[in-house]
């Protein structure tokens, strides 16, 4: 459950670019019965189960059958694992941030869509939280210090400097290659060359001595000596750059804790990783119930049993996530975006199945 932050990601990240993304696979969008951006919730004569044209019914426990989305169920059933049992409002909130902030990402992500729903993770890590209020890509790389290309960056194929602008470009023209900004990740743009080929960074260190190859920390920038200069960015807000279990990165700053494992406080799901610090999920500002023993946040109506078996889909600028455990569709229109493609984990090494993205 715990995201790298996005400096740690980006490192020496020529390699990690890619021109082509997976295809994306059909998904039955009158199967589902919810659409988070598309101007409108489509829950109506297929919603949850209360037989009005667009909101939810009180949740009470269904004592008869099922909710099977339809309207004979009678008000307020949630015994089925659907997305209209989730409060709508609480859920887009959440979902324009993770949408945003993840796909406005030009590298690979770190975490599925789903995962940062479910989880709210812009509420429970800070180096998301400018995404709650950011409604663009651009207003998001003032923050984050990275988007994809503009035409301006992206001249032609190769990389190169943009004033500030490291950009990667795979091709001419707008979204042709992904984009540092040093003017707020640090350093200047520079060119350098590696084995892999010629790559543009941010220079925040004018002189390094390492030979290892391997990030280091100066303060609280992560860099990794090339030819005799430090390649990097400085860590992103609530990270701190540091040796740790898992190498030299941007480590999150999180609260200590004393027992592995996760626990319920309320509505809140409370982790405590192996290096002894502890995130908080807030699973009900996502309209969701925390579940202690699986360690997950629930949708009201769904199971540890629901959220093993749903899967992330696309079908056109559709994409069919999974919020804890229950379907939901969403429209990567409403967010400034063209397509929703599916993710090969040959193009993201770090991920064990293909998830869902939305994409310019």
């Amino acid at each position: 459950m715990r995201p790298t932050s996005s400096s740690a990601r980006r490192g020496l990240r020529g390699a990690a670019i890619t021109a082509a993304l997976g295809l994306c696979t059909t998904f039955g969008v009158a199967a589902c019965n919810f659409i988070v951006g598309a101007g409108s919730y489509s829950v109506g004569d297929t919603g949850d189960g209360g037989g009005d044209s667009g909101g939810l019914d009180q949740f009470v426990a269904d004592t008869n059958m099922g909710d099977t989305g339809s309207v004979s169920d009678g008000p307020g059933f949630i015994d089925a694992c659907v997305a209209s049992n989730v409060d709508p409002v609480k859920l887009e909130r959440i979902t324009k941030a993770c949408v945003l902030y993840l796909s406005c990402d030009p590298y690979c992500p770190n975490s599925t869509l789903s995962q940062c729903i479910s989880n709210d993770y812009p509420e429970a890590y800070q180096f998301y939280s400018c995404s709650l209020t950011a409604t663009s890509c651009a207003q998001l790389d003032t923050c984050t210090g990275y988007d994809y290309a503009t035409a301006a960056d992206c001249p032609a194929a190769g990389a190169s400097c943009n004033g500030s602008r490291a950009a990667n470009c795979f091709g001419a023209g707008a979204n042709q290659g992904a984009v540092d900004d040093c003017s707020v990740n640090g350093g200047t743009c520079t060119t350098y060359t590696t084995d892999a080929g010629t790559f543009a960074g941010c220079n925040v260190m004018p002189t390094c001595t390492e030979t290892d190859g391997l990030q280091h920390c100066i303060g609280n920038t992560l860099y990794t000596c090339v030819s005799g200069v430090g390649i990097g960015d400085n860590c992103s807000t609530g990270t701190t750059c540091k040796t740790g279990g898992s190498g030299t990165s941007c480590y999150q700053n999180l609260p200590s804790c004393q027992t592995t494992g996760t626990t319920c406080a309320g509505s809140d799901l409370q982790d405590c990783f192996t290096d002894g610090t502890q995130a908080t999920f807030h699973c009900g500002n996502v309209g969701l119930a925390c579940d202690g023993t699986n360690g997950q946040c629930l949708a009201p109506g769904c199971s540890a049993t629901d959220t093993a078996g749903c899967t992330e889909s696309c079908n056109g600028s559709t994409m069919g996530l999974c919020v804890g455990g229950a379907k939901v569709m969403v429209d990567c229109t409403k967010y400034g975006f063209s397509t929703c493609q599916m993710v090969a984990t040959t193009t993201c090494t770090s991920f064990t199945t293909p998830f869902a993205q939305c994409f310019p």
